[in-house]
């Protein structure tokens, strides 16, 4: 065990949780499986790096990462949104306490299983759009729209997550981060945009990855995709059903003032929504993890344990206490 590690595992344990697993990295945080040993509870643990790991002129992004994303998860509850449960800063790390989805992403879904079936493909494009819908209609743009963002639960459902990026209030944003494959052509220009606009491009190009297992734009490197996405060059996948494809056609659109708003595009999703797809009797969707359930019978005995345990409230999170923390953390 690294001494990185065996310091990890102490502060968690001096905060209640017990370290299992990694199970995710990126640029500026780590993602842990944990347990809570008050609420007997896996949760997912988002680590970001210690401030003595991140060079000087990135500091503070990561410092606005792990406040947005606190800021945005402590004022958005919806169905299928990623929930905050916990945060605290300790030796210069910042620790972010979450739902766990046992059954990975979108992306890690159509890697190891290939396409989904039309009929749960369905569901979750408009669990997704949903999620981006509500958050829009309290003013955050998400900036990060991406099948790798899109986490399937327990009851496989989605969960949108990673609120790093996102942003509340801005009509014109100046934000121009994000992954390329999945950006908006205006956010290559420099220039204000309207970020509202740009998670509707963004989504789009997740329901085309959804529906083809493949990104609307390619290249042979990022400079080649960036202008094949400027100039809105893509082929409209084959076997694409006309609902998705309307929503693909209506989305991908250079001109951002043409492209449908979240509200339109879930209005037209509803029109195609069937009885919901229970998942004790779905047989169209394997398990990535299959050691995390396994048969109908144990789903049901994990919902009942849920339904009766008693967690932390994500409600009683105040987000004004962050600004707080990250005060007395830069004095």
């Amino acid at each position: 065990m690294s001494q990185d590690t065996s310091k990890l595992k102490e502060i968690l344990l001096r905060n209640g949780y017990v370290l299992l697993e990694q199970i995710g990295a990126g640029g500026f945080a780590t993602c842990y499986k944990v347990f809570d040993q008050k609420y007997q509870q896996v949760f997912v643990c988002k680590v970001y790096k210690s401030q003595d790991e991140v060079e000087k002129d990135k500091v503070n992004t990561q410092m606005n990462q792990f406040s947005h994303e606190i800021d945005a998860l402590c004022k958005i509850f919806q169905t299928y949104i990623m929930r905050i449960y916990n945060y605290f800063i300790e030796e210069n790390m910042f620790f972010l306490i979450l739902e766990y989805c046992p059954n990975g992403s979108i992306q890690d879904l159509i890697k190891h299983e290939g396409r989904i079936d039309h009929k749960r493909l369905l569901q979750y494009i408009y669990q997704a759009a949903s999620a981006l819908q509500y958050c829009h209609s309290k003013k955050f743009a998400h900036h990060d729209i991406k099948p790798a963002n899109l986490l399937i639960d327990e009851n496989f459902n989605i969960k949108l997550s990673d609120f790093g990026m996102a942003e509340i209030g801005a009509t014109q944003c100046d934000k121009y981060g994000g992954t390329v494959a999945y950006l908006a052509p205006e956010v290559f220009l420099r220039q204000p945009y309207d970020p509202f606009k740009s998670d509707v491009w963004s989504f789009g190009a997740t329901v085309y990855f959804m529906a083809s297992g493949t990104v609307p734009f390619t290249g042979n490197n990022q400079t080649e995709m960036k202008q094949l996405i400027c100039n809105g060059c893509y082929i409209m996948p084959r076997n694409v059903s006309p609902e998705i494809r309307t929503i693909i056609k209506n989305t991908l659109l250079l001109n951002p003032e043409e492209r449908w708003d979240m509200t339109e595009i879930v209005a037209h999703l509803k029109c195609f929504q069937e009885t919901k797809i229970s998942s004790h009797n779905s047989t169209s969707v394997l398990l990535l993890n299959r050691n995390s359930i396994v048969g109908s019978k144990r789903i049901s005995r994990i919902n009942s344990y849920r339904n009766s345990a008693k967690l932390p409230e994500p409600q009683s999170i105040s987000s004004s206490s962050v600004s707080r923390l990250l005060d007395t953390f830069a004095e």
